[in-house]
């Protein structure tokens, strides 16, 4: 999707919820809207760099509480320590850190998706999303 139908997309959302539109929640709104999976706001930090958008981590998180608190994108606590964003309703995601702090790993794979999703039908719930963290060490 180009830039400009994203915008025009996260703005017609955040008018919806009752959000006053600024630069800043239009563009971190459409960034999340825009990405396939969940980030953290550092990784939005960097996304931002990449598009030589300067906007600080604390107005990031400041960003991110207030689309949260208007019910457009939720946070998981990850391992712990991180917390990730999405779209509200967007929230799969599975990632494997390494226990020794040598990285960590978004994987994508239907056959756990598809699994997560049999468990909630076989139990008759309604999936919604799912996170799931792996904590694994080096080999």
């Amino acid at each position: 999707m180009n830039p400009e139908d994203s915008h025009s997309q996260s703005a017609t959302a955040l008018l919806a919820a009752n959000v006053r539109i600024t630069l800043p929640r239009l563009v971190i709104f459409s960034i999340l809207n825009d990405s396939e999976s969940p980030l953290e706001a550092i990784e939005i930090a960097q996304l931002l760099e990449r598009r030589r958008t300067a906007i600080s981590l604390s107005s990031i998180y400041a960003v991110l509480s207030r689309l949260e608190s208007a019910g457009l994108i939720e946070s998981r606590v990850f391992g712990g320590s991180k917390t990730i964003y999405a779209c509200t309703g967007r929230h799969q995601s599975i990632r494997i850190t390494c226990a020794a702090g040598k990285g960590q790993v978004r994987l994508e794979d239907a056959r756990i998706e598809h699994a997560i999703r049999a468990v909630c039908q076989d139990r008759g719930l309604v999936l919604r999303n799912f996170t799931v963290s792996i904590n694994a060490d080096a080999a």
